[in-house]
């Protein structure tokens, strides 16, 4: 980061009227309405950078905007930083790189494109890592 970033990054961190800003840029962004939802996943969102993480959960009927919030939340956070995915097989987290999803955002599309993956999800936010043991076949003995 430079300098110049820093310091306005700084200064609009210390803003008195952050919320109304931030709040602001979201409008700026096409979303309106829904105050409260769309700062709790500005926080998540920030918050992945944290040893201890805000975890968001986005509940509503069909069609209520919910891919749009998150979409929308998303948009504030450097690409690289987000693992965006439509669906999630029951173990590939457990076979993701250690710290490959450290400090990043996992958002999903659709609750059922997580289905499979419930388990390993709910473990990665309670206890902050997986670990999985398996047995591999020794190609040289079989």
């Amino acid at each position: 980061m430079r300098i110049a970033d820093a310091a306005t990054s700084f200064e609009f961190g210390k803003s008195p009227d952050l919320r109304k800003k931030i709040l602001s840029d979201f409008e700026g962004c096409g979303l309106v309405g829904e105050e409260s939802n769309k700062f709790l996943c500005y926080l998540a969102a920030v918050s992945r950078k944290m040893d201890d993480p805000v975890s968001v959960l986005i509940l509503s009927s069909s069609g209520a905007g919910k891919t749009t919030l998150q979409d929308t939340a998303l948009l504030f956070c450097p690409p690289e930083d987000v693992v965006k995915l439509t669906s999630l097989s029951g173990k590939a987290l457990f076979y993701k790189g250690r710290k490959s999803l450290k400090h990043k955002i996992l958002a999903l599309a659709e609750e059922a494109g997580a289905e499979e993956a419930a388990y390993a999800i709910r473990n990665l936010i309670s206890a902050g890592e997986l670990i999985i043991e398996v047995t591999v076949k020794d190609l040289g003995t079989g």
